[in-house]
């Protein structure tokens, strides 16, 4: 499998230090996640340009309290998803919650009964007594 090679062997063997170096670098990275999560939504809910403003989206019929740039971003994947972005389709289908499954969802048809069925059977003795099928 592709995740094995990225297994570390031994893995439940590792010094409490290096655990320690292990949880602090995850750590660490999380914060780095957190810090542009909260940097991009920042920028995203400031006020759009008046440039930007002005040429498309007061046209697109947008109210002023809605003129942010995740509105022009919106904007944006919206022109791109028109001129047949196949990418930018996706990202708006996505967004919009649309995305099909990527999973198999698998049902049965009625019950489905396994049992054992009762013969006489007497062991045999030795490998001589039994047929060759």
């Amino acid at each position: 499998m592709a995740n094995e090679k990225n297994l570390i062997p031994g893995a439940h063997r590792l010094t409490v230090e290096e655990q320690s170096n292990g949880g602090k670098a995850s750590a660490a990275a999380r914060r780095e996640r957190k810090l542009l999560t909260e940097a991009v939504r920042h920028v995203a809910n400031l006020e759009v340009s008046e440039e930007m403003r002005a040429q498309q989206m007061r046209a697109m019929g947008i109210a002023d309290d809605q003129l942010t740039n995740a509105m022009a971003v919106a904007v944006g994947i919206i022109k791109r998803a028109i001129k047949g972005d196949p990418s930018a389709f996706n990202a708006v289908r996505d967004i919009l919650g649309e995305k099909p499954k990527d999973e198999i969802e698998l049902s049965t048809f009625g019950k489905l009964e396994i049992g054992f069925v009762e013969v006489e059977h007497t062991p045999s003795a030795s490998e001589d007594e039994i047929d060759d099928i």
